[in-house]
Protein backbone atom coordinates (compact mmCIF):
# COMPACT_ATOMS: atom_id res chain seq x y z
CA UNK A 1 0.00 0.00 0.00
CA UNK A 2 2.69 2.72 0.58
CA UNK A 3 4.33 2.00 -3.22
CA UNK A 4 0.71 2.76 -4.48
CA UNK A 5 0.04 5.91 -1.84
CA UNK A 6 3.56 7.50 -2.81
CA UNK A 7 3.11 7.34 -6.53
CA UNK A 8 -0.34 8.56 -5.85
CA UNK A 9 1.15 11.59 -4.11
CA UNK A 10 4.08 12.21 -6.90
CA UNK A 11 1.47 11.83 -10.01
CA UNK A 12 -0.39 14.38 -7.67
CA UNK A 13 2.14 16.51 -7.66
CA UNK A 14 2.97 16.49 -10.91
CA UNK A 15 -0.36 17.52 -12.28
CA UNK A 16 -0.74 20.52 -9.30
CA UNK A 17 2.77 21.78 -10.60
CA UNK A 18 1.17 21.38 -14.11
CA UNK A 19 -1.79 23.50 -13.66
CA UNK A 20 -0.09 25.92 -11.65
CA UNK A 21 2.31 26.28 -14.96
CA UNK A 22 -0.62 26.80 -16.77
CA UNK A 23 -2.51 29.05 -14.61
CA UNK A 24 0.58 31.42 -14.43
CA UNK A 25 1.03 31.17 -18.25
CA UNK A 26 -2.68 32.32 -18.93
CA UNK A 27 -2.75 34.87 -16.48
CA UNK A 28 0.22 36.29 -17.74
CA UNK A 29 -0.62 36.18 -21.52
CA UNK A 30 -4.36 37.78 -20.36
CA UNK A 31 -2.71 40.60 -17.80
CA UNK A 32 -0.71 41.70 -20.74
CA UNK A 33 -3.28 41.97 -23.75
CA UNK A 34 -4.15 45.86 -24.22
CA UNK A 35 -8.03 46.55 -22.54
CA UNK A 36 -10.45 49.17 -23.57
CA UNK A 37 -10.88 52.05 -21.08
CA UNK A 38 -13.89 51.51 -19.74
CA UNK A 39 -15.59 55.05 -17.93
CA UNK A 40 -14.62 54.86 -14.43
CA UNK A 41 -12.77 51.33 -14.28
CA UNK A 42 -10.09 52.92 -11.82
CA UNK A 43 -7.29 52.49 -14.02
CA UNK A 44 -4.55 53.20 -12.27
CA UNK A 45 -2.44 54.60 -14.90
CA UNK A 46 -4.33 57.35 -16.22
CA UNK A 47 -3.37 60.19 -13.55
CA UNK A 48 -2.86 62.74 -16.37
CA UNK A 49 -4.98 65.49 -17.13
CA UNK A 50 -5.33 67.41 -20.58
CA UNK A 51 -3.14 70.06 -21.39
CA UNK A 52 -3.66 72.32 -24.46
CA UNK A 53 0.15 72.37 -25.32
CA UNK A 54 1.26 68.49 -25.02
CA UNK A 55 1.45 66.54 -27.92
CA UNK A 56 -0.31 62.37 -27.38
CA UNK A 57 0.61 59.76 -27.92
CA UNK A 58 -1.98 56.86 -29.67
CA UNK A 59 -3.34 55.15 -25.94
CA UNK A 60 -2.03 57.74 -24.13
CA UNK A 61 -4.21 57.11 -20.41
CA UNK A 62 -6.16 60.34 -19.23
CA UNK A 63 -8.40 60.98 -16.83
CA UNK A 64 -11.02 63.49 -17.67
CA UNK A 65 -14.16 65.28 -16.00
CA UNK A 66 -17.42 65.52 -17.40
CA UNK A 67 -19.23 67.76 -14.75
CA UNK A 68 -21.34 65.26 -13.23
CA UNK A 69 -20.25 62.01 -11.23
CA UNK A 70 -16.82 61.39 -10.50
CA UNK A 71 -13.37 61.29 -13.21
CA UNK A 72 -13.53 59.23 -16.48
CA UNK A 73 -10.48 57.02 -17.31
CA UNK A 74 -9.73 57.32 -21.67
CA UNK A 75 -7.25 56.84 -23.77
CA UNK A 76 -6.08 59.09 -26.49
CA UNK A 77 -6.51 57.98 -30.04
CA UNK A 78 -6.62 60.26 -33.15
CA UNK A 79 -10.12 59.97 -34.89
CA UNK A 80 -10.46 62.26 -38.12
CA UNK A 81 -7.34 63.89 -37.57
CA UNK A 82 -7.93 64.91 -34.08
CA UNK A 83 -7.25 63.90 -30.67
CA UNK A 84 -10.18 62.55 -28.91
CA UNK A 85 -9.92 61.13 -25.47
CA UNK A 86 -12.08 57.96 -25.99
CA UNK A 87 -13.49 55.36 -23.76
CA UNK A 88 -16.59 52.65 -23.43
CA UNK A 89 -19.30 52.98 -21.26
CA UNK A 90 -20.29 49.59 -19.29
CA UNK A 91 -23.13 49.13 -22.64
CA UNK A 92 -19.88 48.97 -24.75
CA UNK A 93 -20.77 52.05 -26.54
CA UNK A 94 -17.67 53.99 -27.75
CA UNK A 95 -17.95 57.45 -26.58
CA UNK A 96 -15.62 60.41 -28.16
CA UNK A 97 -14.39 62.97 -25.64
CA UNK A 98 -13.26 66.19 -26.93
CA UNK A 99 -11.45 69.24 -25.20
CA UNK A 100 -14.00 72.40 -25.84
CA UNK A 101 -12.93 75.86 -26.15
CA UNK A 102 -14.28 77.29 -23.27
CA UNK A 103 -12.82 74.36 -21.00
CA UNK A 104 -14.28 70.81 -20.43
CA UNK A 105 -15.29 68.78 -22.73
CA UNK A 106 -18.10 67.76 -25.76
CA UNK A 107 -18.66 64.15 -25.69
CA UNK A 108 -19.78 62.17 -29.00
CA UNK A 109 -21.17 58.78 -29.77
CA UNK A 110 -21.52 56.87 -32.96
CA UNK A 111 -25.17 56.12 -33.39
CA UNK A 112 -26.23 54.15 -36.64
CA UNK A 113 -24.18 55.78 -38.63
CA UNK A 114 -24.86 59.78 -37.11
CA UNK A 115 -22.63 61.62 -34.24
CA UNK A 116 -24.73 62.22 -31.66
CA UNK A 117 -23.83 64.13 -28.55
CA UNK A 118 -24.32 62.77 -24.95
CA UNK A 119 -23.92 64.25 -21.82
CA UNK A 120 -23.22 62.38 -18.38
CA UNK A 121 -26.59 62.75 -16.26
CA UNK A 122 -27.01 61.97 -12.61
CA UNK A 123 -30.03 59.51 -13.06
CA UNK A 124 -29.48 56.06 -15.02
CA UNK A 125 -31.33 54.78 -17.68
CA UNK A 126 -30.87 51.78 -19.12
CA UNK A 127 -28.71 51.56 -22.42
CA UNK A 128 -28.77 49.35 -25.74
CA UNK A 129 -27.14 46.31 -24.20
CA UNK A 130 -29.82 46.64 -21.12
CA UNK A 131 -27.63 47.63 -18.63
CA UNK A 132 -27.73 51.08 -16.58
CA UNK A 133 -25.90 53.66 -18.26
CA UNK A 134 -25.88 57.37 -17.27
CA UNK A 135 -24.57 58.74 -20.38
CA UNK A 136 -27.43 60.18 -22.49
CA UNK A 137 -28.23 62.23 -25.68
CA UNK A 138 -28.20 65.70 -25.24
CA UNK A 139 -31.13 66.28 -27.41
CA UNK A 140 -33.19 63.32 -26.39
CA UNK A 141 -33.70 60.06 -23.89
CA UNK A 142 -31.56 57.45 -25.38
CA UNK A 143 -28.80 56.24 -23.51
CA UNK A 144 -25.48 55.06 -24.46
Amino acid sequence: MTKTNTKTTVARKSIVAGLACALAIVGAVSMGAPKPALANDGTPEAMGAYNQDAGHYEGEKVTIYPGTGGPVYAEWHQVGGRWAATFWTYNWTRVYAYPSSGGGWTFWVSDGGNSVQVVRTAEEGVGPQGTSSHWREVDGIARY
